[in-house]
């Protein structure tokens, strides 16, 4: 019932419990308390704080202004939410966006079916995993683990502080990045950069163009070469095959051995030898 009068406790069993003045529960059985808490307007709910509203069934709100309209829902925190079922919001502002999501964190998201774990992560997509401060899994289907860390698309994992991936990429390593599509990049700062189908492993190393194995630290490789040594180098042809520490090719070119060159390239200045 709603009260104007001093704290009240209503039946146990059968009814709803109201704790405090202004307090207001409509349906039984169902708890409410705290002064101006909000209200729970279903049966098997329990809401405690100011202003707390629950609107599904079988619902557990606690926090000021904690709200729920969905069923079998938890939500605990200031402001935290539950739009739709089965789902658990933990924390300051956070929103558990979808159906059987878990969030938990201040001002965390999550989508469906998803796991967001961190201050600020998010997931509008749906079978997600995302854990980190400030992380992002905005599609489907993917990973991302991590501070600062973000899936670009569907399928993606992601998986170290600042790295990205795109879809159907994998990027593990501190601000590895493989945004684009079918890419595994393995390693601090390597990257794919805008191209597709490549591998790319080792420290600082990049893709000049897709479809190219690159592997050792500070390599470039082009489309449809591969790379494979500290400093080798094929940034300017493709189709090249480069062997052993900072050899280089250029186009169709191969270069097998520490050191070596294939016919016609010129070792750059940007790749001493080692």
């Amino acid at each position: 019932g709603l009260n104007d009068t001093p704290p009240t406790l209503g039946t146990l069993g059968n009814a709803f419990v109201a704790v405090a003045p202004d307090t207001l529960s409509l349906y039984f059985p169902s708890m409410v308390v705290g002064t101006l808490s909000g209200q729970t307007t279903a049966g098997d709910n329990v809401a405690i704080g100011l202003n707390s509203d629950v609107s599904g069934h079988s619902s557990i709100c606690i926090g000021e202004l904690a709200s729920s309209n969905g069923s079998n829902t938890v939500c605990i925190g200031a402001g935290a939410t539950g739009n739709n079922n089965n789902s658990v919001a933990i924390g300051h502002d956070a929103s558990a966006i979808s159906n059987r999501s878990v969030t938990i964190g201040f001002g965390a998201t999550g989508g469906g079916s998803s796991v967001v774990i961190g201050d600020n992560a998010s997931s509008t997509g749906t079978d997600t995993i995302c854990i980190g401060t400030d992380g992002s899994a905005n599609n489907n289907r993917s990973v991302a683990i991590g501070n600062n860390v973000q899936t670009v698309s569907n399928d993606g994992i992601a998986i170290g502080n600042g790295a990205s991936a795109g879809m159907m990429s994998v990027a593990i390593g501190s601000s590895a990045s493989g945004n684009s599509d079918d890419n595994v990049v393995l390693g601090r700062s390597s990257s794919s950069a805008t191209h597709n189908n490549c591998v790319v492993i080792g420290c600082d190393s990049t893709s000049a163009g897709g479809t190219a194995v690159i592997i050792g630290n500070s390599c470039t490789g082009s489309n449809n070469s591969v790379v494979m040594g500290a400093n080798a180098d094929n940034s300017s042809g493709q189709s090249a095959v480069c062997i052993g520490t900072s050899s280089f090719a250029v186009r169709e070119g191969v270069a097998i051995g520490p050191g070596a060159r294939a016919p016609g390239s010129t070792v750059p200045s940007a790749k001493p030898m080692a």
